[in-house]
């Protein structure tokens, strides 16, 4: 993907698959970051998408979803949650 077009993918993809973006009335609108060696992150109250995510549309979209249930599972650092918990977030993020 060329350089300067990951937001606009993103933006694109959270429209197409019609992803919730909203959670208790706050948007929680992702963010490409450059700097992500992987797919998605929660980290300091913001959503971070990774190149890993760019691999295909599904890839993306699924990435996106899969982030944003971390948030509504009540996820906003990214540091709640550790060992046993963190493995049962995942699964119910990747279950949703």
């Amino acid at each position: 993907m060329e350089e300067g077009l990951h937001q606009q993918a993103i933006n694109l993809t959270i429209n197409y698959f019609g992803i919730d973006v909203l959670d208790k009335g706050k948007f929680w609108y992702p963010e490409f970051s450059s700097k992500l060696n992987d797919y998605g992150i929660v980290k300091n109250g913001r959503i971070l998408i990774g190149r890993d995510a760019f691999e295909s549309l599904s890839v993306l979209g699924s990435t996106i979803y899969h982030e944003i249930q971390h948030v509504k599972f009540g996820s906003v650092s990214g540091l709640e949650y550790q060992g046993e918990t963190l493995y049962m977030m995942e699964m119910r993020a990747y279950q949703a």
